[in-house]
Parts: structure tokens; sequence; C-alpha cells
């Protein structure tokens, strides 16, 4: 199975995420290709965050959706994202 991830996604689910709620949407094969959109809906002046991650496989159908809450990248994190 090939996963492509956009690196916000990737260190956002990995690092900076303390609560989840993960809904399976449809079934993922092998040789299927799955690209992550994150949506920041919410940020506060603590840098808590929300966001809505949506998993759609290379046919554009939505295999997994995910609610997220964590914390932004800091400093370091930040320049890691940046780098292309």
């Amino acid at each position: 199975m090939m996963l492509t991830y956009d690196k916000l996604c990737l260190n956002s689910i990995h690092n900076c995420c303390y609560e989840d709620a993960v809904h399976f949407k449809k079934p993922v094969y092998f040789g299927d290709t799955i690209a992550c959109n994150l949506t920041i809906t919410r940020i506060d002046e603590k840098g808590r965050s929300r966001a809505k991650a949506v998993y759609k496989n290379q046919h554009g159908v939505i295999v997994l959706e995910d609610d997220l809450e964590g914390i932004m990248p800091g400093g370091l994190e930040r320049e890691i994202l940046a780098v292309p």
C-alpha cells in the first residue's frame, strides 16, 4: 500500500494530536494511493487547535475522516514543515 501524506497532516497526527475521532468510511486496498487534506478549524490563544482530516483514495472517494484536537507546531516543527 502506498500512502501519500501532506507534511502538515502527518506532523499534526503524529506529534501534536492528543484527541482524535476516526471515522472509517470505505475499505482501502493494496495498491491504493491515499491523500490527506487537513483543515485547521480553530486555534485558541494558547495554541490549542481543532482540525479535520479527510483521506481520499486515488478515485477521490473518502475512505477516512478524522476530527483532531491538539497543539500547534512550535518553532522547530514549523522549520521542518517549511522544508520542501
